[in-house]
């Protein structure tokens, strides 16, 4: 959300405060803890109807919805920006990268709480300072699990080599 372009006119300005409005007091969801996820579906038109249908029936069950795809697209400029975010931030006293693994669906919550805790611990051994930004995102999923990012990074004021310090919290971790 903090790469979101402002509103292009008053009336878009208020499109937005009307959805906000509705996702926080009418559907309840607390944006500190919400989830967004992006889809794409492949196939013949026949197998996305089909997947669409299971989809969303799924997700109006668990009290999801349905929401557009201007976060979609949003996400996809931020995997695009990445790179140049983290030079960015680099020249600001900011590191940070993600990495990646494969696992069980039945692995995925505990393994993303084990990872984020080891950063955390790890980040505290070696004299970071402030807390540290870490999250996780599930990129593909597959019948039997899932691909998950994730993203950590940190404030290295006061680090001789950041990059290294990155590397050897990212190898404990993993």
């Amino acid at each position: 959300m903090s790469l979101k372009t402002e509103d292009k006119n008053k009336l878009h300005e208020i499109v937005n405060a009307a959805k906000k409005y509705f996702i926080t007091e009418v559907m309840g969801f607390d944006p500190n803890k919400m989830t967004l996820c992006t889809l794409l579906f492949e196939g013949t038109e026949a197998e996305v109807a089909n997947q669409q249908k299971v989809v969303y029936a799924l997700a109006k069950k668990h009290k999801g919805f349905k929401a557009g795809a201007e976060n979609g697209e949003r996400g996809y400029f931020l995997t695009f920006m990445i790179g140049y975010l983290r030079d960015f931030g680099f020249r600001h006293g900011f590191i940070a990268e993600s990495f990646e693994t494969s696992l069980p669906w039945k692995d995925v919550s505990k393994m993303c709480v084990a990872v984020s805790k080891r950063i955390a611990s790890e980040c505290k051994r070696h004299g970071i300072k402030k807390e540290p930004f870490i999250s996780a995102r599930v990129s593909q999923v597959y019948d039997t699990g899932a691909c998950v990012y994730i993203y950590f990074g940190f404030i290295y004021q006061g680090l001789a080599d950041p990059v290294a310090v990155y590397s050897q919290i990212e190898d404990a971790t993993r």
